[in-house]
């Protein structure tokens, strides 16, 4: 039979000190070690008084804006860092359960869920383009390739660090609740909590939280019945690459030389309401028939 992703390896130390243990070395090293350096970073270009009220976008011009990119990244990798000794020394196991319950991991998901959701991304930018949307063009040369660099080989390394602490070791973590979809909107919520400080939500308001909560229950979903992590990381990392490569704006966490700056002002545009309501639905339902999921395990009890 195979293992089910949700619960914890049947190899391995699970003991609820070993769980504390990995989860406030996590926090260590991404408020401790992987702060260090854009603190330095920051500090040794901008005055201490002066930082008070100081946008992202103008640190950015700063330091630099892929310098900048790099720096916000350091904190993630620092988690991944962690999480994979911890999982390795602590719960003394392979780190791959921690990505699939298959024998190895399925780049083909991974994929799939990066060229869809990739795709259905660049049909949205192309028809606010072709509606008139205020949005220019922002070729930098060789910036834009050196974002491109980052985005494509460190970047994902952000997305997967939120993706293996909401949908792999919390949700695992959370095995005392004996529904699974308990654990999908309890790991959901946090997710979409864990975005409050980002200035989107600033810039759009609370609303733009029941956008992360959705989201973070729909990568749930998908990685609960999927069996693994590999849909939800693809997902995740082509969302933000896009953010990052395609298009920007000067009020959202990611301030780059990507190919298009989009010059609206903050707002939870019909984008983000057909994303929610219209996009996932799809492709939680293409998933289900390529994959042939057993959807009454949505509501089932372990």
């Amino acid at each position: 039979m195979q293992a089910k992703f949700f619960n914890w390896p049947s190899e391995g130390n699970y003991k609820p000190w070993t769980v504390v243990v990995t989860l406030i070395l996590v926090i260590v090293a991404y408020l401790g070690v992987g702060q260090i350096p854009i603190t330095l970073a920051i500090l040794s270009e901008i005055e201490l008084s002066e930082l008070q009220g100081i946008s992202q976008r103008e640190i950015a011009e700063v330091l630099g804006q892929n310098y900048y990119l790099t720096l916000l990244l350091i904190p993630f990798l620092a988690i991944v860092g962690m999480l994979y000794l911890a999982i390795r020394k602590i719960h003394q196991t392979r780190f791959l359960h921690f990505l699939t319950a298959r024998s190895r991991f399925d780049v083909k998901r991974f994929f799939m869920a990066f060229a869809i959701w990739g795709g259905l991304q660049l049909v949205i930018h192309c028809a606010l383009i072709w509606s008139g949307q205020p949005i220019q063009w922002n070729y930098k040369g060789f910036e834009f390739w050196n974002l491109l660099f980052i985005s494509l080989f460190i970047l994902p390394l952000q997305s997967s660090a939120e993706e293996l602490i909401f949908r792999s070791y919390l949700f695992k973590a959370f095995n005392r609740l004996n529904y699974p979809l308990a654990r999908v909107l309890l790991t959901g919520l946090l997710f979409g909590l864990m975005h409050g400080l980002n200035p989107e939500v600033e810039q759009l308001g609370d609303i733009v939280l029941v956008y992360y909560i959705y989201t973070g229950i729909f990568l749930g979903l998908i990685t609960y019945l999927d069996n693994g992590l590999e849909l939800a990381l693809g997902y995740h990392a082509i969302n933000n690459i896009f953010a990052s490569v395609v298009v920007t704006n000067d009020w959202q966490v990611f301030q780059t030389p990507a190919l298009w700056i989009d010059n609206r002002p903050p707002e939870f545009g019909w984008e983000l309401i057909m994303s929610l309501l219209l996009l996932q639905p799809l492709m939680f339902f293409v998933f289900s028939k390529l994959y042939r999921w057993d959807l009454r395990k949505i509501f089932s009890k372990v």
